[in-house]
């Protein structure tokens, strides 16, 4: 990499003649890089050429005050990329996770809310905070209602998917199984249920209708 960064070339594999290249590279450490390039850990021609407008973030436990604005723009995010529902945090749910420590920094703080916004709905308040926070491998969908479980070790994707299937199936029962019912209390149109349905194995015509 140094000696791409300096010659402003590269070399394809397999080929035989150098090319071109013009990019801008942002690079990111959590580590003191100084502390790294005395240690050894780093060399020193890589370090000052990556190191030509350096920007520093505090760690997120020196920023608790921002805590309501990062999380409003995390759910945001989210809710635009990952499809996932919007929720309020209430401010004794904020005041909670200003509490916390947060170890792992950014990372999780995302963790905690993708969990919060795949398994809860409406309003967090500070209990479901504090449960997020003291979370093991699996943690209720809604306090005191129903039985959904997610594996915390699951990608995204693959919660996701678990939740709107269980969410689903439990609709469908409390809708009697009319399609119909379930589109207006779900706010999807039919045509999308159907297309949901398939996509996640449900077969709603063999479903056990029965609690």
């Amino acid at each position: 990499m140094s000696k791409a960064l300096e010659a402003r070339l590269y070399l394809r594999d397999g080929g035989s003649k150098p090319q071109p290249i013009n990019f801008r590279l942002i690079a990111s450490s959590s580590r003191p890089l100084e502390r790294e390039l005395q240690a050894g850990q780093l060399r020193e021609d890589l370090y000052y050429q990556l190191n030509v407008l350096q920007a520093s973030a505090p760690p997120l436990r020196d920023r608790l005050d921002d805590m309501g604005v990062l999380v409003r723009h995390l759910v945001e995010l989210m809710g635009r990329r990952d499809q996932l529902p919007e929720r309020r945090f209430s401010e004794p749910a904020l005041a909670e996770m200003r509490k916390h420590a947060w170890p792992a920094n950014l990372r999780e703080l995302r963790n905690m809310l993708q969990r919060l916004l795949i398994l809860g709905q409406g309003e967090v308040d500070a209990e479901e905070v504090q449960g997020a926070l003291g979370s093991g491998a699996t943690q209720p969908a809604t306090r005191g209602q129903g039985d959904v479980a997610i594996d915390l070790a699951l990608s995204l994707r693959e919660a996701r998917d678990g939740f709107e299937r269980a969410y689903l199936v439990r609709q469908m029962k409390r809708c009697g199984g009319s399609m119909s019912k379930l589109a207006a209390s779900s706010g999807m149109e039919r045509t999308h249920l159907y297309r949901k349905f398939k996509d996640l194995g449900i077969d709603p015509k063999a479903m056990d209708l029965e609690d």
